[in-house]
């Protein structure tokens, strides 16, 4: 039961720090993790924009796009000037 509990809270704990790692990486480089999440996480579809503005926190994140071109398998999805994800509390 011990080792079980060990085993959990250890866990628990690289977990954790693997979250805050990926926060801590989408705040400084937004537009490299994005990129790399298009490229690995899902390669049918390809997400381009020419610029993306991040203001904002570690924990309220606002992303701003700017002419954003969504494509799946070589079909438009979404195509705008200018796109705002915010976090609203």
């Amino acid at each position: 039961m011990k080792k079980l509990f060990f085993f959990s809270i250890i866990g628990v704990g690289i977990l954790s720090w693997i979250f805050f790692l990926s926060l801590f990486l989408l705040t400084l480089f937004p537009a490299s993790v994005i990129k790399a999440i298009d490229q690995y996480a899902l390669p049918s579809y390809t997400i381009d924009f020419s610029e993306l503005q991040n203001t904002g926190n570690i924990l309220n994140q606002n992303l701003k796009f700017f002419d954003i071109h969504i494509m799946s398998n070589d079909r438009s999805i979404l195509k705008i000037e200018e796109l705002a994800a915010a976090h609203i509390p």
